[in-house]
């Protein structure tokens, strides 16, 4: 590259370079974008401060939107679809930060006026950051689904090829409550991200699936793929990782009472991370604000879980889709003797649920109501809880599905229908168990005991896979071989084969051919209908 003299070549290779580095993961493609975006060709600038720009927000830099407005100001003239790239970009940078927000939600109502199609990767990219913006604005989920599901009409890869497409539209669908669909978009993207080698939209997209794990409820598998993508993170010095979901390993931490543990997490991340970012101090300080709960510190709870609120309101993001901080806050703000703040704050949550058309969410709002009802054990709180279980079943929400089976359970025994109660209490000490919360099954447990009851006996087995365990499970479900196992993950072929009899074991089954559907029970981010099967085998199809 020393001997080219032609500018525009260069700058053409320096943006191949710095995708390269960017596919595997190194933050070093920063330097190669920077130079690449002082291109005097249009199509080159825009495309190296573009990507220059997403690598700045991955790496925890302030305004990443500065090298698009930046290139757009130096052309005079530039082409339509390479002007609506650039100002999806920016609008996709400028919404995620506190600072910028306000510009880039103006952008986004530009973008949605000139009203973007599907048939150019500029307009279904369009369309995802649109449905994105609406589903934390708190816009009706058929809504944003609608939007974020025309964005993800296409092919493998091209959802690889263009980072922000898939990721957005994503986390659009992940905000709406629709949960099956983003699960199904983000295997088709971390499949065609592995098959070609694309690591990092592999380990985004492999980070949003974490985040699938958690609200589905399953917060050990969900703390072990955020793990894997928070480790990978820091092999590739990617800075402050504002995007890698911290707050799901400490949420899967809380669940196992490992307090502590959780509470230096967040702590740190707090300090890592740039107080302009959107998404990762409201996370984190909702995270602590649960613990603080946990913990039985009211004060700080309310504290923690309104900076939560001001934050996200200042971001723009008020849907409970996004964070749902109110019912949390609500119970801290009742603990301290402050019931109208508290009952101001579920009155907001449930509203905006159901306006947004969220079960997830209502179900959470309605258990909280319960809770906070006079007679939290009466008729009119029993029937709350009841409706709750139905719109967390609905909503495939196990754990939250759990707690309000305790939480009902233990309404019912005190008004003395054992047997009523002895059956939700178990059943919630087997959802607890499925979703390997250790802190939820005790609470059972002890709530059984106190009617004379014990947690049947599946309930009481303890038999989470072990990160290990669970790596070499996916890789064998894969269709990979013992040796290639091995191989990558720098082991004998005796430890795979260790670690394959325990997955076995834990897992119920015999054979190797069993681990697929045995690990979808309990990765429910990969789980697929049959209808849903075919139509990826369609898209794919199309796309080769």
């Amino acid at each position: 590259m020393a001997e080219v003299d032609d500018d525009s070549l260069r700058c053409e290779l320096l943006l191949l370079l710095g995708r390269s580095e960017l596919a595997v993961g190194r933050a070093s493609s920063i330097e190669r974008f920077r130079s690449a975006a002082r291109a005097r060709e249009p199509a080159v600038a825009v495309s190296a401060a573009r990507a220059l720009g997403r690598t700045l927000a991955m790496a925890g830099s302030r305004d990443p939107a500065a090298p698009l407005r930046e290139t757009l100001a130096r052309f005079a003239e530039i082409d339509p679809e390479l002007d609506l790239e650039a100002r999806t970009e920016m609008a996709a940078l400028a919404r995620a930060c506190l600072s910028t927000v306000d510009e880039g939600r103006a952008l986004i109502v530009e973008l949605a006026r000139r009203r973007p199609g599907t048939r150019t990767l500029a307009g279904r990219w369009a369309l995802a950051v649109i449905s994105c913006d609406r589903a934390l604005s708190g816009e009706s989920s058929r809504s944003v689904a609608a939007l974020a599901e025309r964005a993800l009409a296409c092919g493998a890869r091209e959802l690889i090829g263009e980072l922000s497409l898939g990721y957005l539209a994503a986390s659009a669908l992940i905000f709406a409550d629709r949960l099956d669909a983003a699960a199904l978009a983000l295997r088709r993207i971390t499949d065609a991200a592995s098959r070609t080698g694309a690591e990092m939209t592999e380990l985004l997209a492999t980070g949003l699936g974490a985040v699938v794990a958690h609200r589905r409820g399953f917060s050990a598998t969900a703390g072990i793929l955020a793990r894997e993508v928070r480790t990978r993170a820091v092999e590739g010095g990617w800075g402050a990782r504002q995007w890698v979901p911290v707050e799901v390993i400490a949420a899967a931490l809380l669940e196992a009472n490992e307090l502590d543990r959780a509470e230096t997490l967040l702590t740190a991340r707090l300090a890592e991370v740039d107080p302009d970012d959107g998404w990762a101090p409201a996370a984190a300080r909702f995270e602590l604000g649960r613990l603080a709960l946990a913990r039985g510190d009211a004060r700080r709870a309310a504290d923690q879980l309104a900076t939560t609120g001001e934050h996200l309101e200042a971001w723009r993001a008020p849907s409970p889709g996004a964070i749902q901080w109110r019912p949390y806050r609500a119970l801290a703000e009742a603990a301290l003797a402050r019931d109208r703040v508290a009952n101001e704050l579920i009155a907001e949550d449930l509203a905006r649920a159901e306006h947004a058309e969220l079960p997830r969410c209502r179900g959470i709002a309605l258990r909280v109501a319960a809770q906070l009802d006079r007679d939290p054990h009466g008729p009119s709180a029993c029937q709350k809880m009841e409706e709750a279980t139905e719109l967390l079943a609905r909503a495939g929400a196990e754990l939250e599905l759990a707690k309000t089976e305790l939480q009902l359970g233990s309404a019912l025994a005190a008004r003395g229908y054992t047997a009523d109660a002895r059956a939700r209490l178990r059943s919630a000490a087997a959802r607890a168990r499925r979703c390997r919360s250790r802190r939820l099954l005790e609470a059972t447990r002890a709530r059984l005991a106190t009617i004379g009851a014990r947690l049947p006996p599946e309930a009481a087995a303890s038999d989470s896979l072990t990160e290990r365990e669970l790596r070499v499970a996916r890789l064998a479900a894969a269709g990979r071989t013992n040796r290639e196992i091995a191989d990558q993950l720098i082991v004998t072929v005796k430890t795979v084969e260790y670690h394959l009899t325990n997955a076995y074991r834990k897992l119920g089954i015999r054979q190797r051919g069993e681990l697929a559907q045995a690990l979808e029970r309990i990765e429910p981010w990969s789980r697929r209908t049959d209808r849903e099967r075919r139509d990826l085998f369609e898209l794919e199809r199309r796309d080769l």
